[in-house]
């Protein structure tokens, strides 16, 4: 019994201590991480903003149950 509990204790003590630190990297006040490129900037839109634009209110208009209903059904 006593090594059971003995066992157990070492065991809860030492699941901590493979914790990371779970912050972002921040140099000078700026994030220090991969760099993000804007969404128009793939091959699919072509480096276009505009025509991103257009994608995200089309998807978005799809998105309104008001204008499925009116399409038919």
């Amino acid at each position: 019994m006593k090594a059971t509990l003995a066992a157990l204790g070492l065991t809860l003590l030492l699941s901590a201590c493979g914790e990371r630190p779970q912050h972002y990297a921040y140099e000078d006040g700026r994030y220090a991480g991969k760099p993000d490129t804007p969404a128009w900037q793939d091959e699919r839109f072509g480096n276009d903003r505009a025509q991103w634009e257009r994608a995200i209110r089309e998807r978005n208009a799809k998105q309104s149950e008001y204008a499925r209903m009116r399409g038919g059904g």
